[in-house]
Protein backbone atom coordinates (compact mmCIF):
# COMPACT_ATOMS: atom_id res chain seq x y z
CA UNK A 1 0.00 0.00 0.00
CA UNK A 2 2.87 2.35 0.55
CA UNK A 3 4.85 1.52 -2.66
CA UNK A 4 1.63 2.55 -4.46
CA UNK A 5 1.44 5.87 -2.77
CA UNK A 6 4.23 6.80 -3.32
CA UNK A 7 4.63 5.86 -7.13
CA UNK A 8 0.36 7.70 -6.92
CA UNK A 9 2.72 10.96 -5.22
CA UNK A 10 5.82 10.95 -7.69
CA UNK A 11 3.11 10.74 -10.73
CA UNK A 12 0.96 13.78 -9.53
CA UNK A 13 4.08 15.80 -9.28
CA UNK A 14 5.87 14.43 -12.70
CA UNK A 15 2.29 15.64 -14.05
CA UNK A 16 2.36 19.14 -12.51
CA UNK A 17 5.84 19.76 -13.39
CA UNK A 18 4.72 18.81 -16.68
CA UNK A 19 2.13 21.03 -16.90
CA UNK A 20 3.69 23.89 -15.35
CA UNK A 21 6.17 23.57 -18.40
CA UNK A 22 3.71 22.91 -20.50
CA UNK A 23 1.81 26.87 -19.65
CA UNK A 24 4.58 29.08 -18.38
CA UNK A 25 8.44 28.23 -19.85
CA UNK A 26 7.02 27.17 -23.54
CA UNK A 27 5.30 30.32 -24.11
CA UNK A 28 7.95 32.52 -22.60
CA UNK A 29 10.48 31.06 -24.75
CA UNK A 30 7.75 31.33 -27.64
CA UNK A 31 7.95 34.91 -27.22
CA UNK A 32 11.37 35.56 -26.88
CA UNK A 33 11.57 33.64 -30.30
CA UNK A 34 9.37 35.62 -31.65
CA UNK A 35 10.83 39.06 -30.70
CA UNK A 36 14.32 37.83 -31.59
CA UNK A 37 12.35 37.20 -35.32
CA UNK A 38 10.64 40.24 -35.40
CA UNK A 39 14.07 42.55 -34.54
CA UNK A 40 15.90 40.97 -37.32
CA UNK A 41 12.82 41.81 -39.53
CA UNK A 42 12.90 45.57 -38.59
CA UNK A 43 17.01 45.49 -39.40
CA UNK A 44 16.45 44.13 -42.43
CA UNK A 45 13.42 45.89 -43.50
CA UNK A 46 13.42 49.02 -41.47
CA UNK A 47 14.40 52.38 -42.87
CA UNK A 48 17.78 54.34 -41.58
CA UNK A 49 16.83 57.03 -39.04
CA UNK A 50 18.50 58.49 -35.80
CA UNK A 51 17.35 58.60 -32.55
CA UNK A 52 18.05 60.83 -29.97
CA UNK A 53 17.70 59.58 -26.40
CA UNK A 54 15.17 61.21 -24.06
CA UNK A 55 15.00 59.34 -20.75
CA UNK A 56 16.74 56.00 -20.07
CA UNK A 57 14.54 53.98 -17.55
CA UNK A 58 16.38 50.48 -16.83
CA UNK A 59 13.21 47.72 -16.41
CA UNK A 60 15.07 45.46 -13.80
CA UNK A 61 14.76 42.54 -16.62
CA UNK A 62 18.00 40.52 -17.44
CA UNK A 63 18.36 38.59 -20.85
CA UNK A 64 21.27 36.07 -20.61
CA UNK A 65 22.94 38.77 -18.26
CA UNK A 66 22.24 41.52 -19.67
CA UNK A 67 20.84 44.11 -19.09
CA UNK A 68 17.19 46.12 -20.60
CA UNK A 69 16.36 49.39 -20.73
CA UNK A 70 13.18 51.52 -21.53
CA UNK A 71 14.49 54.32 -24.25
CA UNK A 72 12.36 57.06 -25.26
CA UNK A 73 13.55 58.13 -28.38
CA UNK A 74 13.18 61.36 -30.74
CA UNK A 75 13.35 59.37 -33.91
CA UNK A 76 14.69 62.01 -36.88
CA UNK A 77 14.72 61.12 -40.35
CA UNK A 78 15.50 62.97 -43.72
CA UNK A 79 12.18 62.24 -45.06
CA UNK A 80 9.92 62.00 -42.53
CA UNK A 81 8.55 64.18 -39.55
CA UNK A 82 10.55 63.62 -35.79
CA UNK A 83 8.41 61.41 -34.11
CA UNK A 84 9.10 60.34 -29.85
CA UNK A 85 8.27 56.73 -29.11
CA UNK A 86 9.16 54.16 -26.53
CA UNK A 87 11.42 50.83 -27.11
CA UNK A 88 12.80 48.06 -24.60
CA UNK A 89 15.97 47.06 -25.80
CA UNK A 90 18.30 44.30 -24.70
CA UNK A 91 22.00 46.29 -24.28
CA UNK A 92 25.49 44.23 -23.62
CA UNK A 93 26.68 45.64 -19.85
CA UNK A 94 29.92 46.52 -21.91
CA UNK A 95 27.87 49.13 -23.70
CA UNK A 96 25.64 49.98 -21.50
CA UNK A 97 27.12 53.47 -21.03
CA UNK A 98 26.37 55.03 -24.95
CA UNK A 99 22.74 54.77 -23.93
CA UNK A 100 22.89 58.14 -22.29
CA UNK A 101 20.51 60.41 -22.17
CA UNK A 102 20.94 63.25 -24.92
CA UNK A 103 22.90 60.94 -26.77
CA UNK A 104 22.21 60.14 -30.53
CA UNK A 105 22.09 56.91 -31.85
CA UNK A 106 21.44 55.22 -34.92
CA UNK A 107 18.07 53.35 -35.05
CA UNK A 108 16.00 51.44 -37.88
CA UNK A 109 12.35 52.28 -37.94
CA UNK A 110 9.42 49.61 -39.62
CA UNK A 111 5.94 50.85 -40.01
CA UNK A 112 3.54 47.89 -39.24
CA UNK A 113 -0.03 47.78 -38.47
CA UNK A 114 1.27 47.47 -34.81
CA UNK A 115 2.53 50.80 -35.44
CA UNK A 116 6.70 51.78 -35.56
CA UNK A 117 8.70 49.21 -34.70
CA UNK A 118 12.32 50.17 -33.93
CA UNK A 119 15.79 48.57 -33.72
CA UNK A 120 18.60 50.08 -31.77
CA UNK A 121 22.08 49.89 -32.63
CA UNK A 122 24.46 48.83 -30.54
CA UNK A 123 21.66 46.50 -28.71
CA UNK A 124 21.49 42.88 -28.21
CA UNK A 125 19.11 42.27 -31.17
CA UNK A 126 20.98 45.20 -33.95
CA UNK A 127 25.16 45.10 -32.94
Amino acid sequence: MNTISSSLIISCIGLLALFVLALVILPRLQRRENREHHMERVVQDGYAAHGYILDVIPTGQYHSGQPELRLRLRIESRTRLPVELTATVTVYSIHRSRFQEGIRVPVRVLETRKGLQVAVKGSVHYP
